[in-house]
């Protein structure tokens, strides 16, 4: 019993030390060159970027022509991923296609974000159309299967 515990958080702590240490070594490593040029508040910048960690939300806000229309879909992201603890997942393990639903869902957020950090062309904002159902259609998949799982073996 007692083996495991210590290994883990020896791993654990070992890990946190050595990234501790690499961003106070290198304090500059997990920034953005960006930061460092001249702001001048006269003007706005050509390209606005958000952080890496809100690129896919980014993403869904460029990927609608109109303004309403992205801040719809960036609150229904927010909403169905705000939905998950809701739902009975834990059940859908024994399910061959649940590792692949996990990875398409995986593929498709990051795919997304880095589709977001692309510059603003048409030719780009043409994959978003894609993507952005195909993240909807992992909410209503898994959705489906919760539901059948929960009526099929609990009736």
């Amino acid at each position: 019993f007692h083996p495991f515990f210590t290994n883990k958080d020896m791993m654990n702590i070992t890990t946190l030390m050595i990234m501790s240490w690499l961003l106070i070594s290198y304090p500059y490593w997990s920034s953005d060159p960006e930061n460092f040029s001249y702001a001048d508040r006269l003007s706005s910048p050509i390209n606005i970027q958000p952080e890496w960690y809100f690129l896919p939300m980014y993403g869904f806000l460029r990927s609608s022509d109109s303004k309403l229309g992205g801040l719809i879909l960036m609150i229904l992201m927010i909403l169905m991923f705000s939905m998950l603890p809701w739902w009975i997942l834990q059940d859908l393990n024994h399910f061959k296609l649940w590792d692949m639903l996990l990875l398409m869902f995986l593929l498709t957020t990051l795919t997304t974000g880095w589709v977001a950090s692309w510059s603003a062309d048409a030719y780009y904002s043409t994959w978003l159309t894609f993507l952005i159902p195909a993240y909807f259609m992992w909410f209503t998949i898994t959705w489906m299967m919760a539901m059948t799982n929960h009526t099929l073996f609990n009736d």
